[in-house]
């Protein structure tokens, strides 16, 4: 069970990796990334940051490798502007699910453009292929 204090530190650890990837850090390998969510440990020691990018395979290498050398940078940042009593190791690890969620959407809209089709593709469980007219025995 996650606490309220583990969640509150993750917020912060998000938003401020976040704001520092888009102001501090200029590094090109890193554009478009966005950081989805962070999840702390129970003793707030450790914390894996997820993120997604914009691009593909080749983008998620170069965007990996960036982090791998920007991780200390971020840390130590984050440690001094944060306050915390101490700083959380830092883990960075691709977020699968925004691609996910990305073709969710584009379902839900493609269905929402065409109800009509989407309404005739699935079937009403309450009608049956039997013609009324004839009795059943």
């Amino acid at each position: 069970m996650k606490g309220r204090r583990q969640e509150k530190v993750g917020t912060l650890i998000k938003n401020y990796c976040s704001s520092l990837f888009v102001s501090r850090i200029d590094d090109p390998r890193l554009r478009g990334l966005t950081v989805t969510r962070c999840l702390v440990s129970a003793d707030l020691r450790s914390a894996k940051v997820f993120y997604s990018i914009l691009g593909g395979e080749e983008e998620r290498e170069t965007a990996k490798a960036a982090l791998k050398k920007a991780v200390s940078f971020v840390r130590s940042n984050l440690g001094k502007d944060l306050g915390l009593r101490s700083t959380p190791q830092l883990t960075f690890i691709y977020d699968k699910n925004p691609g996910y969620a990305q073709k969710v959407l584009e379902l839900l809209a493609e269905n929402r453009k065409d109800p009509i089709a989407s309404e005739s593709q699935a079937q009403d469980p309450t009608t049956d292929d039997v013609p009324l007219s004839e009795e059943t025995p």
